[in-house]
């Protein structure tokens, strides 16, 4: 396993730049490659990066390339962000605690892959399924009926523009439809956004068709070995420097550019930052002057994405099995392989408001009402949604939500916003986390240029 927690985080007042060591599978530690000329005093370097997810790195790489002087700076003890890639609890195979899925049309991760030679790998397509549309009402089809889905399909789509769709929540869809069809939507919102159909913005309307809506089983590629494998070679790959343990409490504008608080007090000076952490944590930094607009809005409400995703180990299921069941279980729940021992490896998906706790007893219960044969061995899981540095999962956007996120990514005077939470052709996906790095990494290295003596 790829292993991206650090060991050490050198006193500032010593160094320029704090630097890092990061271990590798099978190799001795290994001090990171930075700074490759002295900042310009009295900043600490050119660009602050606060976040070390996929975004904050790519930036960081991205600034650091063109010969500026970079820092990250990261909350956690490890880098990656909401992507996670570690043992199950007592097993010796890894798995995604966070994101995982890279789809075909996702251009900037794969390009991403192919540049350090990772590869993709699919997990096997469900063979056998069980949907549950009420108590008594149990069906063994891959998807709805042709005239379910027909009638789901017209009830979304619309003529609206983006911000008239912004402003209801897909329930006011839901209402319009028969049982069968809500208990997709429902499934498909659970599974894909982490809220309740009445959290999530009726925006979503312009992006889902008919054969979007049908296949819920197209979240199935993953990073081949994990996507911390492939984070790890983007972060050995740039020269910057990197600090850990090291939340950020306030982002303050000066004349030279910004200055940097974290938690103990420490403070770092530069002339960009960018900011590319989840927006649920924007409220936490202390911006002066204070977020303003879309920003603002983001910052107060959070978005309402709060999966809960529960890896398990279960005997008596020998096959690939998928099922639904977004009322009074897993929304989603899928075979992810067969072990050598004949248990299976299963992963399923609700959100918070749907399974509140998560225990094996409550696990146990959700198994047993769509696979009753199964018996529950372990559960393995971890609660992004009270780790004080994500406050949810990914993107889901409630009503109003939609356009404001829009507004959010890009430069405000010496700050930069990326993060996959507002890009905006992917919000939410690691696709969308590269594109929106990739972007500030662009833009910071644009602004530095302009204000160079030619």
């Amino acid at each position: 396993m790829w292993d991206l927690t650090f060991t050490e985080r050198r006193d500032l007042s010593q160094t320029r730049v704090t630097i890092i060591g990061i271990r590798f599978p099978g190799r001795a530690h290994i001090e990171g490659r930075l700074m490759t000329h002295p900042t310009k005093a009295p900043l600490d370097a050119d660009v602050i990066v606060v976040g070390g997810g996929f975004a904050g790195v790519v930036a960081a790489r991205e600034v650091a390339a063109g010969g500026h002087d970079v820092l990250l700076l990261e909350a956690r003890d490890r880098l990656g962000g909401r992507v996670w890639t570690r043992e199950y609890s007592d097993a010796d195979f890894d798995i995604e605690i966070g994101g995982t899925w890279v789809l075909p049309g996702h251009e900037a991760i794969l390009a991403e892959m192919q540049r350090y030679g990772v590869q993709a790998t699919q997990t096997r397509m469900p063979e056998h399924f069980v949907t549950r549309i009420g108590d008594d009402d149990v069906r063994r089809s891959a998807t709805p009926g042709d005239s379910a889905l027909s009638e789901l399909a017209a009830a979304m789509r619309t003529s609206l523009s983006a911000a008239e769709a912004d402003a209801d929540s897909l329930a006011v869809v839901a209402e319009t439809v028969g049982l069968e069809a809500r208990v997709w939507l429902d499934a498909w919102t659970s599974y894909l956004m982490g809220a309740p159909l009445d959290q999530t913005s009726g925006a979503w309307r312009l992006l889902l068709d008919r054969a979007a809506l049908q296949d819920i089983d197209a979240y199935s590629w993953k990073v081949e070995r994990g996507a911390q494998m492939l984070f790890a070679s983007i972060a050995r790959d740039g020269a910057f420097g990197i600090a850990v343990n090291t939340p950020v409490a306030s982002v303050r504008r000066t004349q030279e550019g910004v200055q940097i608080t974290d938690a103990r007090g420490d403070t770092f000076s530069c002339a960009l930052a960018i900011i590319a952490v989840p927006v649920n944590t924007w409220g936490d930094i202390a911006f002066d002057p204070p977020l303003a607009g879309s920003r603002a809005r983001l910052a107060d409400e959070r978005q309402p994405g709060r999966s809960v995703k529960v890896w398990m180990i279960v005997d008596g299921v020998t096959d690939f099995v998928r099922t639904v069941d977004p009322f009074g279980g897993f929304a989603y729940l899928r075979t992810e392989r067969l072990l050598p021992d004949g248990r299976a490896l299963m992963v399923g998906f609700s959100h918070a408001d749907a399974m509140p706790e998560v225990n094996e007893a409550v696990v146990a219960d959700a198994l047993r009402r769509v696979i009753p044969e199964a018996t529950l061995v372990s559960i393995d899981a971890y609660d992004w949604n009270s780790d004080p540095y994500a406050r949810g999962t990914w993107m889901a956007h409630k009503p109003g939500q939609w356009v404001d996120a829009l507004a959010c990514e890009g430069r405000d005077g010496p700050l930069i916003f990326a993060g996959a939470d507002i890009d905006h052709a992917a919000p939410g996906t690691i696709d969308g986390a590269v594109r929106s790095g990739l972007k500030a990494g662009r833009l910071a290295r644009e602004a530095l240029e302009a204000e160079s003596p030619r």
